[in-house]
């Protein structure tokens, strides 16, 4: 409903404004004397992309997130031989998540690139899996024995709660609204869950 009252109102402007300086070119009819034809076609097709952006904007979106990106403070691992910087600052690894040629130096987190976005639920799957490894590693496990670090990747689910009562969820296959977002992260917005994961109680 929103949407016909926007153009309707949008319109009504229109024409108002054409008929008051075009007068009856507007309708098809003879400019009069002193008045300038308006190029109405052109100008139709200039309003209709103005018209379609606007209510992209204001209208079918209820909130728009800028999302400009973010960079990770890698300064550290930077010099380590064979260490592959990416534009987000990042560090790649390998799939036992290795920053650089060096065997036995390991990387989690925002400045780890395995194929994880950088996120706290990427940090979520990649402590434990480097905790398991890590343990194995020091009862005389070889690292070539163990699995390898399987990432999300770009298909990662994303629960964006818009207050305790609202938001939208992508959960791979689909995407879900209200009570789905409000029962899996509105709550609580997972602290207790994290800072349980980083020792934080």
């Amino acid at each position: 409903m929103m949407p016909i009252f926007y153009f309707t109102a949008v319109a009504v402007i229109l024409f108002l404004a054409l008929r008051m300086t075009c007068g009856a070119c507007v309708m098809g009819g003879p400019a009069g004397a002193g008045r300038v034809r308006l190029p109405v076609v052109p100008l139709g097709w200039a309003l209709s992309l103005f018209l379609a952006l606007t209510y992209l904007v204001c209208i079918a979106f209820d909130l728009i997130f800028p999302v400009l990106g973010a960079r990770a403070c890698s300064d550290l691992l930077k010099n380590l031989p064979g260490a592959e910087v990416t534009a987000a600052e990042r560090i790649k690894t390998d799939g036992h998540l290795r920053p650089s040629s060096l065997p036995n130096v390991f990387a989690a987190g925002d400045v780890a690139d395995p194929g994880d976005n950088m996120t706290i639920v990427a940090v979520s799957r990649q402590l434990p899996w480097l905790k398991k490894t890590l343990t194995g590693l020091i009862t005389g496990r070889k690292l070539a024995d163990m699995k390898t670090y399987r990432p999300w990747g770009t298909e990662a689910p994303i629960v964006l709660p818009l207050g305790p009562e609202r938001g939208n969820s992508f959960l791979m296959l689909f995407t879900a609204g209200d009570w789905v977002t409000k029962k899996v992260k509105g709550a609580d917005l997972f602290v207790p869950k994290y800072q349980k994961l980083l020792n934080r109680r």
